[in-house]
């Protein structure tokens, strides 16, 4: 089309003419100069909640069609179509942090999760492009992606290394104060507490494994109750599971909550041998949580849950959760001799108890709160 020419467009055979019905109003676009003719009508079929409304004045914003270019006015309509579920809307959120346009800030973990969203609504290209971008994410990038999701659709801004309050779940795994917990659940915050009842503790960060998603933490005290790290290699196909944990504390308290399952899969995320599949339910707040056998040894840390990818809203597929193996835990803990030599040992004779292993998870986990400036 000649873009030059000073005429009104009104034929459905141009598709960008098309991609402009909303609700049934066709916006008169004036070619010579880029002017909506109908852009207040959109903005209040926007402001009154309508999805497709929302997504096309966030194109408008985008492409400068009918107001002024702003990617961030942009993000800010297409957000809001996106929370609706307009697969569109969050494909176009996933390409905005990818390529990081104008004010909206670069973020292939941002991107990632929106194209999630979108893939999961049956957004094809999306579920090709995030299936793409997995291979340059470690499993802890994998893992924030998934809270960033799940929160965006709750309401919130979502993320993982963003301003604000946010949590998880640690446990003990010495008497003296070490405790084990996701490493993205530590990312960049600037305060760190662990909670157990009415006990608060400041915490500091002794080491991580982002690739793994681990890290290592330390308050200050003694006398803890404390969980034993088996060997993960003793985990088998269909082992009886359970996991205690806080999540969602503003929605269901902060009491510890406990969970159970199988080993449903030996490997993890893309078929990652450093991970189990498990069916046991998890929420945003578990990560951290410490995966255990009846014995109430350690085999694994909760880590992420797939919240996209094959999941639609009548098939939650929430047997999609994953869990690092302890074998990974152990490799990082046997970098700081400190830590490696109070550890808890393991005993042979021990014989599966759900009650015991409960009241001993519950015993030696607490809740993260954290604070990001």
């Amino acid at each position: 089309m000649n873009y030059a020419q000073p005429k009104i467009c009104m034929t459905f055979r141009h598709a960008w003419t098309r991609g402009l019905l909303v609700s049934g109003v066709l916006l008169v676009i004036s070619v010579g100069t880029g002017v909506a003719a109908d852009i207040a009508t959109l903005r209040r079929k926007a402001e009154a909640g309508d999805a497709a409304a929302q997504y096309e004045l966030g194109r408008a914003y985008d492409k400068g069609k009918g107001v002024e270019e702003d990617e961030v006015e942009a993000s800010r309509w297409y957000s809001r179509a996106g929370r609706q579920g307009h697969k569109k809307a969050l494909y176009e959120l996933g390409d905005q942090y990818f390529f990081g346009a104008g004010d909206v800030p670069f973020d292939r973990v941002r991107s990632y999760a929106y194209w999630d969203l979108a893939a999961a609504r049956g957004h094809s290209f999306a579920r090709f492009r995030r299936n793409a971008l997995s291979r340059f994410l470690t499993a802890g990038q994998v893992a924030s992606a998934t809270i960033i999701g799940q929160q965006f659709m709750a309401g919130g801004a979502g993320g993982v290394g963003i301003p604000g309050k946010g949590g998880g779940t640690a446990f003990f795994i010495t008497s003296n104060g070490y405790l084990a917990t996701n490493e993205h659940v530590v990312r960049s915050v600037t305060k760190l507490t662990a909670v157990q009842g009415k006990n608060k503790w400041p915490v500091k960060v002794i080491a991580v494994d982002a690739k793994h998603d681990l890290a290592i933490l330390k308050i200050d005290g003694g006398g803890f109750s404390v969980l034993p790290i088996a060997a993960s290699r003793s985990a088998r196909l269909g082992l009886n599971i359970l996991v205690i944990g806080f999540p969602v504390p503003n929605a269901v308290g902060t009491d510890p909550t406990l969970t159970k399952g199988i080993i449903n899969k030996m490997s993890g995320f893309q078929g990652a041998k450093s991970q189990f599949q498990v069916s046991a339910p998890i929420q945003n707040g578990s990560s951290g949580s410490p995966l255990l056998n009846e014995k109430h040894q350690v085999i694994g840390v909760i880590t992420s849950s797939l919240v996209g990818a094959n999941r639609r809203k009548d098939n939650p597929n929430q047997n999609a959760n994953f869990a690092v193996k302890s074998d990974q835990l152990m490799i990082l803990i046997k970098k700081h001799p400190e830590v490696f030599r109070t550890l808890l040992p393991v005993n042979p004779a021990a014989k599966a108890d759900f009650n015991a292993a409960v009241q001993a998870g519950v015993a030696a986990t607490v809740r993260l709160e954290t604070e990001r400036e």
